[in-house]
């Protein structure tokens, strides 16, 4: 399982570029948002700096590493933690589509680089910034929860029914 810890030595092995900005950004030679006062590293300014690398990379036409980029994106979606999932769709994939608009690059030609589960969370952000959804992954991978919901709905029904019989029969 991929953690948190990990994930900052697998962003730099994805890209030989962004290997170039972490070298810079950790070096301690300038002053680097990467790294809070007390040392620890800020994962998220690191992956909005790893997503604005690969809007760069778009706009020079250099997609030579979105390969390994994008499967690396992947990997983190199937064989993360929460926290490291969490982190590929949030900080990775919607820091894409926000850098990507704030660039005038539309989001959606990065849709034939993601793999299967990402495209999944792609879309599931869309469907939350439309309003079709009330959280990112409400729409992925629950069948089960949708089940769940639906016979929490019927139950419901049930009682609704039984309660409205009952006052029925204390009334009259």
């Amino acid at each position: 399982m991929i953690t948190k810890e990990d994930l900052l030595d697998l962003l730099i092995e994805s890209s030989k570029q962004f290997k170039e900005i972490a070298k810079k950004e950790l070096s301690g030679e300038e002053f680097t948002l990467w790294i809070d006062k007390d040392g620890t590293i800020l994962g998220y300014i690191v992956l909005g700096d790893y997503a604005h690398h690969i809007i760069e990379l778009y706009q020079k036409h250099e997609t030579e590493e979105f390969h390994k980029i994008f499967d690396l994106i992947e990997k983190l979606h199937i064989d993360g933690d929460a926290y490291v999932k969490e982190a590929a769709t949030i900080g990775i994939l919607e820091g894409i589509q926000n850098i990507a608009m704030s660039n005038k690059v539309d989001p959606e030609v990065f849709v034939p680089f993601l793999r299967p589960q990402s495209l999944k969370f792609w879309r599931s952000l869309n469907d939350f910034w439309n309003g079709k959804i009330p959280y990112v992954g409400y729409n992925i991978n629950n069948k089960m929860i949708k089940k769940i919901s639906w016979l929490i709905h019927k139950y419901f029904l049930r009682c609704k029914r039984k309660l409205i019989e009952i006052l029925r029969k204390n009334h009259d």
